[in-house]
């Protein structure tokens, strides 16, 4: 009688904690998947016509080389997979991917978050060779990489806090503590739980960082916005 009361308090806790729910979420949404990788990579080798003098030429209209263009693919292509768990965009692009440098790899390691969302049992697994300390150490991938697993965990902080709480620490890289801030905002979105937040950071960049991802704490607890910001130690 013990063994089956402790299996039913099991199974409520799976239920109530929202990982029974989370499982059928992602099932539904690896099924009904319906992303036209065609557009994607019709975008991705995007080509122009240009006129040299008498010359006509095609080439590409935009490189891969550009920073910016390979961060709007990047999240081009997750937001069309979000939540599906689908990366075959990025596995049939590696060499694309690899093209990435400083905040495109940002960009491409964060969208993780957006392609795996809600995956609460294993989204850390999932960042783990790219999270500090990991098996690909690069300030950018790990930022992207707290980014991502912030988003993974939106709403469900307590899956990502430790990890998060760690790149905020003081000494570490700001472009670290930049991923890391979004992280934690997203994660802990309208929680109220700022208390990591309000702590020194080492840099301008990731003090914005810190005061954006503040925002998103208070979201949609505006009626006690202004006495909480009142708080805050920039104010």
């Amino acid at each position: 009688m013990g063994q089956e009361a402790s299996d039913v308090r099991n199974v409520l806790e799976r239920i109530l904690s929202g990982v029974e729910s989370a499982k059928f979420y992602l099932n539904f949404m690896a099924k009904n998947a319906k992303t036209d990788f065609s557009i994607l990579q019709t975008v991705k080798v995007c080509q122009a016509v240009v006129y040299f003098g008498p010359v006509l030429m095609i080439q590409d209209s935009l490189e891969d080389r550009y920073s910016i263009y390979h961060s709007a693919i990047s999240f081009s292509q997750a937001f069309a997979c979000c939540g599906t768990a689908s990366d075959a965009f990025l596995r049939d692009n590696l060499t694309w991917v690899a093209r990435a440098t400083n905040w495109s790899k940002f960009s491409t390691t964060s969208s993780l978050g957006l392609l795996h969302k809600g995956s609460i049992v294993r989204g850390r697994n999932l960042v783990k060779p790219y999270l500090p300390g990991g098996s690909h150490p690069d300030k950018y991938s790990e930022g992207g990489a707290l980014y991502a697993l912030g988003l993974i965990y939106a709403g469900r902080q307590h899956g990502a806090e430790e990890d998060l709480r760690n790149g905020l620490a003081e000494g570490m890289d700001p472009v670290v503590q930049h991923g890391a801030a979004l992280g934690y905002g997203i994660s802990a979105v309208a929680s109220l739980n700022d208390r990591k937040l309000a702590g020194d950071c080492t840099s301008a960049s990731a003090d914005e960082q810190k005061s954006t991802s503040s925002s998103e704490l208070f979201c949609s607890r505006i009626t006690l916005l202004p006495e909480k910001v009142l708080d805050m130690p920039w104010v």
